[in-house]
């Protein structure tokens, strides 16, 4: 499934936050290959390596993004 999809299919649930690794880890359409000097990326076609699964969870968890999950756990449904 793409990202596209994925965000315009879960946009209106209001039980569902859906972050894009694409949009977070891809900053002015340049998507990193490595996390660190001579540290891949991924590991394999689909997987993040031990290094891009820090960067990409470090990414997309900020503070507003951990805010808003708060705010919506916190809300009565």
């Amino acid at each position: 499934m793409t990202d596209h999809y994925l965000g315009t299919r879960y946009a209106d649930n209001n039980n569902i936050i859906y972050i894009s690794a694409k949009r977070t880890l891809c900053m002015n359409g340049k998507c990193p290959l490595t996390a660190g000097p001579g540290i891949p990326l991924k590991c394999d076609r689909d997987h993040f390596s031990r290094e891009g699964a820090e960067l990409a969870v470090q990414r997309m968890f900020t503070a507003d993004v951990r805010k808003a999950i708060f705010d919506r756990l916190a809300t009565p449904r």
